[in-house]
């Protein structure tokens, strides 16, 4: 609750005149902090280079919204009773050059940091308020609208943890403080500053430069699309828009899967400039889901970055039940699990309208029945009324419901009549009949739920309408005026709201006019109940559904809106359509061929000139010419190509042999041409051209062998059999310097075609050196890493020639144990194995007793340690034990509010819900307004003061008010109300 500021009169001394801007709100924590929701400051800057005195300041709350709750926090550079005026701390209100004057609801908001000010009355709505900073002529300074009803607070978070409270923080003080995107949510990272009254740190930079300052301010987002019919879609953005580049077509980009498409026109709203309408929409059907891509258009303060935003939406207005579809029957709608973030647009008439908790109001179309959770709605609509909505989905426990609303009034006083179920019929299948009003005939409370609530409190009476074997529970909401009423006489007839919470499925009354209805009129005209044709259960299948029938003229209708089951199933659609359980269960996945073991899998294999689907395998029959299938696999096809050196004739005939390089395939098979000096001397392709023409023994031929004293050279480009060179070294081939193919004369171990050795030599005359001890891919050979016979994996060693020169070894290994350190280091393909515990949760030494950590690697390296640390869980009110000590929400304690004989004392937390303090006003001995009983030692008004220490004054003549002994206005208490009351007045407002 605000108090009214009494502005007092030495405050009306005359002011300079300041210039808008010169001092701004530059920072806010309305959240308080998770220590306590009274850690509430407003930071203000000054702008400029020179101190500016504040004296006669006003803070205004409410700004622009004329109502009579308005509240106005008044600075004072000496001393004022609070309510009145608030004074400075050292009666100095002066705000330094470029500096900052913290203005604190406590103290201890700000723990460390001295206030400039404390406003101990300072209360900001946790759903967004309006704000002005003011001088003391009126001139608003400073301005952010914040209020509920049109944004919201622009940033900033509200948590129950104090490591999640964050502060809103300015970006620019040298932009309008009223333009959204100039704020942004403290970045902790970036700066903080400051303990809470909790000792936490705070997560915002009192009393210094703001974590986002100076931050490039991002362009318009989407935050909402609403759908008008099928050729116009409404946007809303987050901030008033430049109508230029908000009117261009191009900047508006839909896309439903096909090709890109824009509006015909784009025009921005007339009253509400965060609003542009798209119109002259085609090709786009009716629940595509859609894409609109937003560019290039600008804020109306030209301060932040052009749009680059988008959203997902279903187009068109579509029915309830179409937006609830659940396929799966999980419970949860395909929508929230396919796309959570996407808009939905519907229209239904309001059913219920502000009259539960946590529930803001209902609407039904003849489909099906929709929850709007949204304080958007709260206290604009009444029942009766027929709005379009548009939102996203989301589920509170397991309640379907709208969030993140637009809505357009279509008309309203329109009647809508409950939906006629027996309770048997609901247990059987509810979900459709969620949010929807129905109503039940002959009801009888069975006594085993709750009792009939008193005023106050909410009730789980279980209902029946069949002696007890259907049992429902009848939920009465402590926010209805159904609560404190009489118990009605059973059995009566009962209307209500469908829901449900958890597993459990209810009826909620909206008000007493839903109990014990007429039976004179039951059913009433225009109501309708269930029906479905076939009787035969599938209407609890996907997409089969129950139709319903409406009651005219003293008898039901026709079955109208009902989806009973086609004779087959064979349209392979991913839909039962039948509805008898299992989806496309008529399609042969066996043997077609278009849809082969599932549907929509079409056999295409490659290469093939045939295939069939063989116990929902697709199968080759037969290969095109030129094709086979080599590997073995049918799901390729004939994926060789034949005729290839490869793959010749047939799949694995090769043409590659042994020093034949120009070999080809050709039609007849492969032809092996040999390489220079090389023969197929054996007379078969299976050694390849085996044989080198570089010997005494086939010198340029096969056929051809030296003699006697002969060696073969190389002469003029052909080897023949000479006498002119000698076998220095006896090796059968001739030095190479007079045409031999000896490289190397004088070793007898090095020749043309001689073993090669592991010995750095090249041994057989071919530029290589140890080629025969190294793999082609580098692996394994020689100079190559290796694990030799140690107690690990690793290989660490280096392969090396043996002693007999013929192989390698591994040389130089050593063994690797393993370490805890994240690595595998042993090589064997296993990290830190020797440490099982690693990664299992853990209670570290914090002071609770949750496991939050989990067992890690310590620095060490040879054990491991808990990292949980800190100061450990908090408890939370929630009903969950979150600081694992076996107790629930404990340490909570008790709100105490009001003052005299209105205090009241109430538990902080109970069953897991943050309880609201309400003060007493019907003790017998409350005075409303003025305090009259003077010697009872009582707080009669509950101002605070007692008796005749309170001021209260009347105008009769016998005086009246505590304080008074007589109307005579020369009274010095009355006197001093007249003189305050020339310069000021009260203001209230309601929180």
């Amino acid at each position: 609750m605000k108090k009214a500021a009494l502005i007092c009169a030495i405050l009306l001394l005359s002011q300079a005149a300041w210039a808008q801007g010169e001092v701004v709100i530059n920072e806010v924590a309305w959240s308080g902090s998770g220590a306590s929701s009274n850690d509430e400051f407003i930071e203000l800057y000054n702008t400029t280079a020179a101190p500016i005195d504040l004296n006669g300041f006003y803070i205004h709350d409410d700004e622009g919204y004329g109502s009579p709750s308005d509240t106005t926090y008044i600075f004072s550079s000496s001393a004022c009773n609070p309510g009145e005026c608030y004074t400075c701390a050292n009666n100095d209100c002066t705000i330094p050059a470029n500096g900052y004057f913290l203005i604190e609801k406590n103290e201890d908001a700000v723990k460390d940091v001295a206030a400039n000010l404390v406003i101990a009355d300072l209360s900001l709505g946790n759903t967004g308020d309006s704000l002005a900073i003011k001088d003391g002529s009126d001139t608003v300074i400073d301005f952010l609208d914040c209020a509920s009803q049109i944004y919201g607070w622009y940033a900033g978070v509200n948590n129950s943890n104090p490591d999640q409270d964050f502060t809103m923080e300015r970006i620019s003080p040298t932009i309008a403080g009223d333009f959204s995107l100039n704020w942004a949510t403290n970045d902790p990272q970036i700066a903080q500053n400051g303990i809470d009254s909790g000792d936490n740190a705070i997560n915002g930079t009192p009393g210094q430069e703001n974590s986002r300052f100076g931050e490039t301010i991002p362009g318009p987002e989407i935050v909402n699309v609403h759908c008008v019919d099928s050729t116009a879609v409404d946007v809303y953005f987050n901030v008033v828009l430049d109508q230029t580049s908000a009117e261009l077509i191009a900047n508006y980009v839909l896309n439903a899967g096909a090709a890109d498409i824009n509006p015909a026109a784009a025009l921005l709203d007339g009253s509400d400039a965060t609003l542009v309408h798209l119109t002259g929409l085609a090709g786009i059907s009716p629940l595509d889901l859609t894409d609109l891509t937003v560019s290039d258009v600008l804020d109306a303060y030209l301060a932040g970055q052009p749009s680059n935003s988008s959203a997902s939406f279903y187009f068109g207005v579509i029915e309830i039940a179409s937006a609830r579809q659940d396929a799966d029957a999980n419970g949860v709608p395909d929508i929230i699990e396919q796309t959570p973030d996407a808009f939905v647009t519907v229209q239904g008439i309001v059913t219920s309208a502000d009259v539960f908790y946590y529930l803001d109001s209902t609407i039904q179309d003849t489909s099906g029945g929709l929850t709007i959770k949204d304080a958007m709605t709260t206290g604009q609509v009444t029942r009766g009324d027929d709005i379009r909505v548009s939102g996203t989905f989301d589920q509170y426990h397991n309640w379907d419901y709208f969030e993140n609303t637009k809505f357009v009034l279509i008309s309203q006083a329109n009647e809508v009549e409950p939906m006629i179920m027996t309770l048997a019929d609901l247990i059987t299948n509810p979900e459709p009949y969620e949010s929807m009003l129905l109503g039940v005939a002959t009801v009888t409370n069975t006594g085993s739920g709750d009792t009939w609530p008193v005023s106050g409190s909410n009730a789980s009476v279980q209902i029946t309408d069949d002696a007890g074997t259907s049992v429902y529970v009848f939920q009465i909401d402590r926010d209805t005026d159904v609560d404190g009423s009489a118990e009605p006489t059973w059995p009566v007839i009962v209307a209500g709201i469908g829901g449900q919470y958890d597993d459990t499925y209810q009826i909620l009354p909206r008000d007493l006019g839903d109990i014990d209805i007429d039976d004179q009129n039951w059913p009433p005209e225009g109501a309708t109940q269930p029906c479905y044709t076939p009787a035969d259960g599938t209407d609890l299948n996907y997409p089969c559904h129950a139709g319903s029938e409406t009651y005219s003229g003293g008898s039901w209708g026709s079955c109208e809106g009902e989806r009973v089951p086609e004779s087959t199933d064979d349209s392979c659609d991913e839909i039962d359509n039948n509805c008898d359980g299992d989806t496309d269960d008529g399609v042969d996945t066996a043997t077609d061929v278009n849809n082969c073991g599932q549907c929509g899998n079409i056999c295409a294999l490659q290469n093939v000139q045939s295939q069939q689907c063989s116990a929902g395998e697709c199968v080759l029959t037969d290969c095109l010419t030129g094709y086979a299938t080599c590997d073995g696999d049918n799901s390729n096809g004939c994926e060789t190509t034949l005729g290839t050196i490869s793959d010749c004739l047939n799949c694995g005939d090769s043409c590659v042999f042994a020093n034949a390089s120009g070999s080809t395939c050709e039609v007849a098979g492969c032809n092996m041409v040999c390489d220079d000096n090389f023969g197929d001397c054996s007379g078969g392709t299976n050694d390849g051209c085996e044989t080198a023409l570089t010997s005494t023994a086939t010198c340029g031929a096969c056929d051809i062998a030296c003699s006697g004293n002969e060696l073969c050279i190389l002469d003029q480009g052909n080897y023949v059999c000479s006498d002119s060179c000698q076998d220095a070294d006896n090796d059968g081939q001739a030095d190479d310097s007079c045409g031999g193919t000896d490289c190397n004369d004088n070793d007898p171990l090095v020749y043309q075609g001689a073993p090669e050795l592991c010995d750095a030599v090249d041994n057989d005359c071919d530029d290589e050196t140890d080629e025969d001890f190294i793999d082609p891919a580098h692996e394994n050979g020689l100079g190559d890493a290796c694990d030799g016979p140690d107690a690990d994996l690793c290989a660490k060693g280096t392969f090396v020639c043996n002693a007999a020169l013929d192989g390698i070894e591994c040389d130089g290994d050593v063994a690797s144990p393993e370490a805890c350190n994240g690595l595998d280091d042993d090589c064997d393909e296993t990290a830190d194995e020797d440490w099982p515990e690693l990664g299992n949760a853990c209670d570290g030494p914090d002071d609770d007793e949750c496991e939050d950590g989990v067992y890690v690697c310590n620095t060490a390296g040879n054990g491991t340690t808990c990292n949980e640390t800190g100061a450990g869980n908090q408890e939370t009110c929630d009903n969950v034990d979150n600081n694992c000590d076996g107790q629930t929400d404990e340490g909570f304690g008790t709100y105490t509010c009001g003052k005299g004989v209105c205090e009241n004392t109430v538990d902080m937390c109970v069953d897991g819900e943050l309880q609201e303090c309400v003060r007493i006003l019907d003790d017998p001995d409350y005075e409303a307004g003025t305090e009259v009983s003077c010697e009872d030692n009582r707080d009669n008004d509950c101002d605070g003061f007692v008796d005749s220490q309170d001021m209260d004054c009347t105008k009769d003549s016998g005086g009246g008010g505590c304080g008074c002994s007589s109307s005579n206005p020369n009274s010095p208490a009355l006197f001093g109300l007249i003189l305050l009351g020339l310069v000021a007045a009260f203001r209230r407002r309601r929180r």
